[in-house]
């Protein structure tokens, strides 16, 4: 596990956000001239060795399928680990040419046990709406 931590994921220590989710759209402007969604997610007590696991079932065993939905919905995904002393939180990234539309269209296609995993790690119930994104406060490319 500590090998796949190692090699699959940024990790910093420090403060990002404290709100329980947090989402943002950013008419990203670099060289993909894509969009880009963001949105953090806390990782419950206790759950960081499960989220760990489920990631290394995402990116390891069943990396093809899981690149496929997102493939397919038109996203490229980057997944990070913060750890603050606040607790432990996921911050993803999600670029596209209608990431919120592909956001929709991913969750729709994922697996059932990736639902029940983002209920036990992260308390989020993927059967209900997501909350609204928020508005963009700063940009440094603009």
């Amino acid at each position: 596990m500590s090998e796949i931590r190692q090699n699959q994921f940024n990790i910093c220590r420090g403060f990002l956000f404290l709100n329980v989710f947090n989402w943002a759209i950013n008419p990203f402007q670099g060289k993909s001239n894509m969009a880009m969604i963001a949105m953090m997610m806390p990782i419950l007590p206790g759950k960081k060795d499960t989220w760990l696991a489920m990631m290394a079932q995402m990116t390891v065993d069943n990396k093809a399928e899981a690149d496929a939905i997102r493939t397919g919905a038109g996203l490229h995904e980057r997944s990070f680990l913060q750890e603050t002393p606040a607790g432990d939180f996921v911050i993803l990234t999600f670029e596209g040419d209608d990431p919120a539309a592909g956001f929709a269209k991913m969750m729709a296609d994922l697996p059932p046990e990736f639902a029940a995993g983002a209920m036990d790690v992260h308390g989020l119930d993927m059967a209900a709406p997501p909350p609204p994104m928020p508005t963009l406060i700063y940009d440094s490319r603009r």
